[in-house]
């Protein structure tokens, strides 16, 4: 799924090779959640640790196949997702999307994140530089 170009232009670059990765070797790759909406595969979430002293996370990769697009599964998914961290002790969650990524930032702004600032220029996609939008929710928010 992260292969195909629908989905692959608002992923990392190296995303499908790194979702591969977590799958043959789950811990420092992260780990995959796959989401499902009646009971087929509609997209994928990863995450991985940022700085365990520090109970750091970060969302690494979000995807949805067009198909399921408009459902807020993607929402609920992160939503799922914190709560899940929260509860096992981590303190802070992070996200990053590339600024032309707009339903990515929805959704990190309707899973209660915080826009918390903008990496200039960090991204070498579509043929220039594209900022990053970084979001973060700490556990007490």
């Amino acid at each position: 799924m992260a292969r195909e170009p629908a989905i692959a232009n608002a992923l990392a670059v190296f995303a499908a090779d790194e979702i591969a990765s977590a799958l043959r070797e789950p811990g420092d790759n992260g780990e995959l959640l796959v989401i499902e909406h009646d009971g087929a595969m509609a997209g994928a979430l990863r995450w991985a640790y940022v700085n365990r002293r520090s109970r750091i996370v970060t969302i690494r990769t979000l995807m949805v196949s067009p198909a399921a697009h408009g459902r807020g599964l993607a929402t609920a998914a992160v939503r799922e997702l914190v709560e899940r961290l929260f509860g096992v002790g981590v303190h802070r969650v992070e996200a990053e999307t590339l600024a032309y990524n707009a339903a990515g930032q929805r959704v990190f702004e309707r899973a209660g994140f915080t826009r918390e600032g903008v990496r200039r220029a960090a991204y070498d996609r579509r043929g220039a530089w594209q900022d990053g939008i970084l979001f973060g929710r700490v556990a007490e928010d």
